[in-house]
């Protein structure tokens, strides 16, 4: 078993960051320049999400006519999608859609034959879909639509975390693995803190707690910080293996540390607690909730 105090440490600990001091003038940004920026930024986007809002809506009207459907995207999607050529509004329109992936993988793969040589394709609308695969078990497509990506020189982690994903989604963590270390390969591409809470959660998953708390391990030698997601991960495959003292320890490296318990966390302390039959805990944490 390994110390997790030995992680506590980086995660207390505040990135420092050395910057020269401003002149005067470029301190204080005006009302004209960087303000108004992200204003107009902001309102871009809610603008955004509610024209997507609306073609979900209209799509879902439509979910079991395959011929309006198309239609509708024709009609509503050409003009949405090229006005947002980034691709946001196809990942917006893909997370909308989280309630219906089989609708949402439709839209998507009609963007992908009807638009994609006027406005192509961006790493970004194919990690969303491999996702969307994964979670409807079609690992076919998620490997086609990776592979895909791929020859268009599209590679970036964010598309080799969504592979991963799918595979963690349906417990093959020797798949998981194998993108994994093909990630690690590239020369473009680097892992990030995303790339292992996806180990630990498809090894946490799959009782593979040596190899949980190896990619642990992994993540304190190369001074990476983990984030709450990290510990989220290491509570629940501490708890999907009855390790009961583990999940306490991990719970209380957080709160002693910068990152705090969140909702999820106080979710799966309840979970913990009930299995382990500890009333008195669960109803400590319940009035945390």
């Amino acid at each position: 078993m390994i110390i997790l105090e030995l992680f506590a440490g980086a995660s207390a600990c505040s990135r420092r960051v050395c910057c020269r001091r401003l002149p005067r003038a470029a301190a204080r940004p005006s009302s004209s320049s960087s303000g108004y920026h992200f204003t107009d930024l902001s309102m871009m986007k809610r603008d955004m999400r509610e024209r997507v809002s609306h073609l979900k809506d209209e799509l879902l009207a439509y979910s079991d006519a395959a011929e309006k459907l198309e239609k509708m995207l024709a009609d509503r999607g050409v003009l949405l999608f090229r006005r947002y050529a980034d691709g946001s509004a196809v990942v917006e329109l893909l997370r909308q859609l989280k309630s219906s992936p089989g609708l949402a993988l439709q839209a998507f793969d009609w963007r992908r034959r009807q638009l994609d040589y006027w406005t192509p394709m961006t790493a970004e609308e194919y990690s969303k879909a491999i996702v969307v695969a994964g979670r409807l078990k079609n690992l076919d497509l998620a490997a086609e639509l990776f592979k895909e990506a791929s020859n268009k020189q599209l590679k970036s982690t964010s598309l080799y975390n969504s592979l991963m994903s799918a595979y963690m989604f349906n417990g093959l963590a020797v798949k998981c693995q194998s993108v994994f270390r093909d990630l690690k390969r590239e020369a473009t591409c680097t892992p990030t803190i995303v790339t292992y809470n996806i180990l630990i959660s498809v090894f946490g998953r799959l009782m593979l707690i040596d190899h949980m708390e190896e990619t642990l391990r992994e993540i304190n030698d190369l001074s990476i910080y983990p984030n709450v997601s990290t510990y989220n991960y290491l509570i629940a495959g501490y708890i999907t293996g009855w390790m009961w003292d583990d999940v306490e320890k991990t719970y209380r490296i957080m709160k002693a540390g910068s990152l705090k318990p969140d909702f999820t966390t106080h979710l799966l302390m309840l979970r913990g607690y009930a299995h382990s039959g500890k009333l008195d805990k669960m109803e400590e944490i319940y009035e945390l909730v």
